[in-house]
């Protein structure tokens, strides 16, 4: 009797099942460790795909044009995910890219039109030219936290309406895979990004919610295109963040209508003739919420936005710069945290709604020049404590409702008009 010998099958080759369109199921078995160029190429009811944890190596276009492919889950041993590996895959509408992959080849997912949602690992180094490009349902991408900045070629999401978008890590400088993303509504810079400059996100036209996480350091010539952001968040961190300008003498911001500010870390700007603070002169602002990592507020930060209501300062703060609340005219109520030293000059000036009875903390030290000046809805008594040394001129100058005002022992400075115009006030 003749003995047949038996082998065991490691790979399917190049263009095995190329336009077989009679394939519906594959279930390749645990021996295969590889899969070659077009091994089903062209499968076009192709709906599932069962691939071992053996399989170690994908030829490109493995996948290409099988259109009503729904079902596929990419082995964990997979390094590189070739070129148009899925391009073509119209029905596929969700693919987990698992932690490992190091490379996205170009137009590897290109027009997966069910597409909706992208995770990349932190294990990718590198994304192809148009990788996701074309995948006409594509609302979310998430880039996950790495150290390593992640090269990317251009075109990356060409085509694809992204409106949220997890960033965790950084891109090269000059990159514009999200330039024109005119469908983004949310944005989330995280852990990992230093930077955010250049013109990574212009004509983002639609962006309304951009969160700036505790890694960053530096915005500048940033969201010039933002016209619809509305709401910023920029998270608690010890570390200040440095905001410049949106373009040539231009304040970050400047033409978007901005409604609601979480602060959860002190800011920094340059106040120049031509600089001001990212958030002065804003009339669409009406709630600020003012962490408690802030410890100082600075200058002019919101100065002149007269529609702010809403005003929560953070258990932190000890110094609240020159004017940076001057001019909000809007703000009914403010209670002055535990802890804050000083008031700098004219710091809530013409907060001419200002109706309640005002406490000053026992930790104060000074109240700056016209710090409450032309708060003239400001009532009832004012009690200036012990430890507050300095009251400079004009500090509550035209506050008409104060009736009454206590000094405290340890008080050595009353600047000239410090009380002037208090036509209410009847003990002292």
């Amino acid at each position: 009797m003749l003995a047949l010998k038996s082998y065991t099958v490691v790979a399917i080759a190049e263009a095995t099942f190329e336009s077989y369109t009679h394939l519906k199921i594959i279930d390749i078995p645990e021996t295969i460790r590889s899969i070659g160029i077009c091994a089903f190429y062209g499968c076009t009811n192709l709906t599932t795909v069962k691939m071992p944890n053996s399989v170690t190596e994908m030829g490109r276009s493995v996948f290409r044009f099988c259109k009503n492919l729904t079902d596929v889950t990419i082995p964990e041993k997979i390094e590189t995910i070739n070129e148009y590996m899925f391009d073509g895959c119209s029905s596929l509408k969700s693919i987990v890219i698992p932690d490992g992959v190091k490379r996205i080849e170009k137009y590897a997912f290109r027009d997966c039109a069910s597409l909706e949602r992208i995770v990349i690992p932190a294990s990718v180094e590198y994304i192809g030219e148009g990788a996701f490009g074309g995948c006409t349902s594509l609302r979310f991408a998430h880039i996950k936290y790495s150290e390593d900045t992640l090269q990317v070629a251009e075109n990356v999401f060409d085509n694809s309406p992204l409106d949220t978008l997890y960033l965790e890590r950084e891109i090269p400088n000059g990159s514009r895979i999200f330039v024109g993303k005119k469908e983004m509504k949310s944005l989330y810079v995280g852990k990992g990004v230093k930077r955010i400059s250049g013109s990574t996100f212009d004509d983002c036209f639609g962006l309304t919610d951009l969160t700036i996480g505790s890694d960053v350091t530096f915005v500048s010539e940033a969201f010039v295109s933002s016209v619809a952001l509305k709401n910023v968040v920029i998270e608690d961190a010890e570390t200040p963040l440095f905001l410049g300008f949106a373009g040539y003498v231009r304040p970050l911001f400047k033409d978007s209508p901005l409604e609601t500010i979480y602060l959860g870390r002190n800011v920094d700007f340059e106040l120049t003739t031509f600089s001001l603070s990212p958030f002065s002169d804003k009339a669409t602002i009406t709630s600020v919420t003012i962490g408690d990592k802030v410890t100082n507020i600075h200058s002019d930060v919101f100065k002149n936005c007269p529609n702010l209501v809403n005003l929560t300062i953070g258990s932190g703060v000890k110094k609240i710069g020159e004017s940076a609340f001057n001019g909000c005219s809007s703000i009914t109520n403010i209670t002055l945290p535990y802890g804050l030293k000083v008031i700098e000059d004219y710091v809530f000036k013409n907060c001419s709604k200002l109706t309640c009875n005002l406490y000053m903390p026992v930790s104060l030290d000074s109240i700056g020049m016209g710090a409450f000046e032309s708060c003239n809805s400001l009532t009832g008594e004012l009690v200036i404590n012990d430890n507050i040394a300095y009251v400079g001129d004009g500090a509550f100058k035209q506050c008409a409702g104060i009736d009454s005002v206590t000094i405290g022992n340890k008080t050595t400075t009353i600047g000239d008009a410090a009380f002037n115009s208090c036509f209410s006030l009847t003990k002292v």
